[in-house]
């Protein structure tokens, strides 16, 4: 079984350098695979089953290299956010607890003058600060790091279980027009249910796969056509990555399905499905492509999604 935690990383200024720092103990650190997923689903994998003995502790890039992705690239950027950590024992044995993570974190240089309200503890320059932090010299860098919870169980399978992806949302408004002739992207503002992960975000209206595999997701809508609109119709799907084909990395080309109506001034109901392969950072959002009339009623109308296996 795989671990998962959530560190969410307040607004300290544009980052010099940004390091994670990792403190594991397992029965073989070589049979784990520790991977971790930036505020922009973006995942970066550190440790793939390699090395040696019951211990990981260690800093990336440096000294140890990620196994891919560029943590490089913050450099001059804000990694404020929910960082996302997940470990995976690939060796199954017996169900049983056999390691933990003792400690992550996320660390970096920065120059800012801003002053920050610190939630739970922060150490800058080396010391510990639970109150505010004012950072008023803008000439010189500070180090600071933000820490996760500690000492979470590791169990030998290799099921991601603490913290199982599903959500279910909708939206505040009601009668929603999308752009008539072009596939318009749903936003679902307002979480229902599930995503204490925050894979979900009401600001986009885009889920991001924490891990890979087997998505089942659903769409459900209450519409109406205007009146005198003739024959107006409605295409809705589910896409991936920005794109209105619901085709996953492994899954069958995506279609879509078409709601029609001769009657104007009509309202209805339509549900739409679909069961998509995911990679770790594929991004997934509901499309409607309108001719006329108010493709939903927001808050009538339900978007939700849930891991079906891990693969």
């Amino acid at each position: 079984m795989g671990v998962s935690d959530t560190l969410d990383f307040p607004d300290i200024g544009l980052a010099q350098k940004l390091s994670i720092n990792v403190d594991l103990t397992n029965s073989k650190v070589n049979t784990l695979v520790v991977s971790v997923f930036d505020p922009n689903g973006k995942e970066y994998v550190l440790h793939q089953k390699s090395g040696s003995g019951t211990a990981l502790k260690t800093s990336y890039p440096d000294p140890t290299k990620v196994v891919s992705g560029d943590l490089g690239a913050w450099a001059g950027k804000n990694p404020m956010g929910k960082w996302y950590i997940v470990v995976i024992d690939t060796d199954y044995l017996n169900n049983t607890t056999d390691g933990q993570i003792n400690s992550w974190s996320i660390s970096l240089s920065s120059v800012s003058n801003k002053k920050i309200q610190i939630k739970g503890d922060l150490i800058v320059d080396g010391n510990t600060t639970t109150n505010t932090l004012a950072v008023t010299d803008a000439a010189k860098a500070k180090t600071v790091e933000a820490t996760a919870s500690v000492k979470t169980p590791l169990v030998d399978t290799t099921y991601l279980k603490t913290a199982h992806p599903w959500f279910s949302v909708t939206a505040s408004d009601c009668w929603r027009q999308g752009g008539n002739g072009v596939w318009n992207e749903v936003q679902w503002n307002v979480v229902a249910g599930g995503n204490s992960g925050s894979w979900f975000n009401p600001g986009n209206g885009r889920f991001t796969a924490p891990v890979k595999g087997m998505y089942l997701f659903t769409a459900n809508y209450y519409y109406h056509t205007n009146a005198g609109t003739q024959s107006p119709y409605n295409h809705y799907t589910i896409g991936v990555n920005g794109s209105q084909i619901s085709g996953g990395g492994q899954g069958p080309s995506g279609t879509y399905s078409i709601q029609a109506g001769n009657t104007s001034n009509y309202s209805g109901g339509f549900a739409f499905s679909r069961m998509l392969f995911l990679n770790a950072g594929d991004y997934v959002s509901s499309w409607v492509y309108t001719t006329g009339g108010y493709y939903m009623c927001g808050y009538h109308s339900l978007f939700q999604g849930a891991l079906l296996y891990q693969m």
